[in-house]
């Protein structure tokens, strides 16, 4: 009897897709498959460490440093016996790449979400100054972002011709005309930052309504943020 899982190992993913362990870890690498592992067992198994959870509730842009502004606030550990998916957290791709070349990867950051991460902190009066490992067999993946591998995969093959320069800058400013004006017909202060809109808050607006059944394929969170952001400078280059 198959019995219904929430996430795979790599091992148990390579033998249902037939394909290597180094092919999933490539597809980590390069952003295409979230790699994640049970962080709560890693906790529970180390000693002289503490981890410290974050969210990022908005983002800005400082066009004086040329780099994005991440507001953050910390938040208390997700609570994972309502949900065992709230278990897990997946390695930067860097990490991945670590983990690639030499089998483990010391944690010292991971993330629960696009908004959510912990850190980890080594206890001052530690006696062994040695982050926690995570090894490939640690690694697994979900139930959920395998269905993502797949459309995203299905979606590439079926892509139409790209278009012209000028369709896409005609494109992002008729989205940034749209958000102009949804915002100041419908929206309060939820959607801004200060005095500026906020390409976080409407992004998130816009996650909470897409229809049930609607695939995300392409419309992930960071790459709205991303798109609302870049239109919204064509209105208004302050905003960051």
């Amino acid at each position: 009897m198959a019995i219904p899982k929430q996430w795979f190992t790599l091992k148990e993913l390579s033998e249902k897709w037939q394909c290597a362990i180094s092919d999933l870890l490539h597809l980590g690498i390069t952003g295409q498959l979230d790699l994640s592992f049970d962080w709560v067992v890693l906790r529970q198994e180390t000693i002289e460490v503490s981890f410290e959870f974050t969210e990022i509730y908005d983002i800005s842009y400082c066009e004086q440093a040329q780099q994005e502004r991440k507001y953050t606030m910390s938040i208390p550990p997700p609570e994972y016996e309502k949900s065992p998916l709230l278990r897990l957290a997946h390695l930067s791709l860097d990490d991945v790449a670590i983990i690639n070349k030499h089998g483990v990867v010391p944690v010292h950051k991971a993330f629960l979400s696009s908004f959510e991460y912990f850190n980890v902190y080594m206890d001052d009066n530690a006696s062994q100054h040695q982050y926690p490992l995570i090894s490939i067999d640690d690694l697994v993946v979900t139930s959920d972002q395998i269905k993502q591998y797949n459309k995203t995969q299905e979606a590439t093959h079926s892509l139409p011709q790209n278009k012209s320069i000028r369709e896409v800058e005609s494109d992002e400013k008729l989205i940034a005309l749209l958000i102009n004006t949804v915002v100041k017909k419908t929206s309060g202060k939820r959607l801004y930052h200060g005095d500026k809109l906020s390409a976080l808050q409407i992004a998130n607006l816009l996650e909470e309504n897409l229809p049930e059944g609607m695939s995300d394929v392409g419309i992930s969170n960071e790459t709205i943020r991303k798109k609302i952001s870049k239109s919204l400078k064509i209105l208004d280059p302050q905003n960051n």
